[in-house]
């Protein structure tokens, strides 16, 4: 982003603002007595950290395939790093990880095989796994955002059919 240093600026506080807005959110979200248990499978906008590592996309990219840095790439850099602040600041769902709980004993060994693969191939390969990784985290965003939208509309089902049964309750 050196290259066009107002808008690399920019798009550095606008990436930089977009971590305080997602950190300001979270803090007040945390203590939600009203939220469902579900919610708690989900972050609401991209968490930092992953924003930082998928914001540096086109980096892994220049360094995995050694092209150079074209001049011409430089505005849709600065237009991805804005769009990932923009994923940071929104209320667009994404998966959290954190309730995966114990992995079933008939799949133990393959996930360790899984999980040791990954990390040898991180420590090999690490800017081809970073663009692997990366791109994964992009490609899952409509699968959770649907996931969501699927547990939004059975609390929707499930609130609708217990009004329906309080009405006809009623005398």
């Amino acid at each position: 982003m050196h290259e066009n240093k107002s808008l690399g600026w920019f798009a550095a506080l606008i990436f930089a603002v977009a971590c305080a807005l997602r950190l300001a959110r979270f803090n007040v979200m945390i203590d939600d007595p009203e939220k469902p248990a579900w919610m708690s499978n989900f972050f609401v906008g991209m968490p930092s950290p992953a924003g930082a590592i998928v914001a540096m996309l086109p980096m892994y990219l220049h360094f995995s395939t050694g092209l150079p840095n074209e001049k011409t790439y430089v505005l849709a850099e600065i237009a991805y790093v804005v769009f990932i602040a923009f994923l940071m600041a929104s209320r667009i769902p994404h998966f959290s990880g954190k309730k995966i709980g114990r992995v079933p004993r008939e799949w133990f060994i393959a996930v360790l095989f899984g999980f040791v693969a990954t990390i040898l191939l991180i420590a090999t390969y690490p800017m081809q796994m970073l663009v692997v990784v990366s791109v994964g985290w992009l490609c899952l965003i409509p699968l959770a955002i649907r996931r969501f939208n699927g547990f939004v509309a059975a609390d929707r089902a499930k609130a609708e059919a217990a009004l329906i049964q309080t009405d006809a309750a009623a005398p």
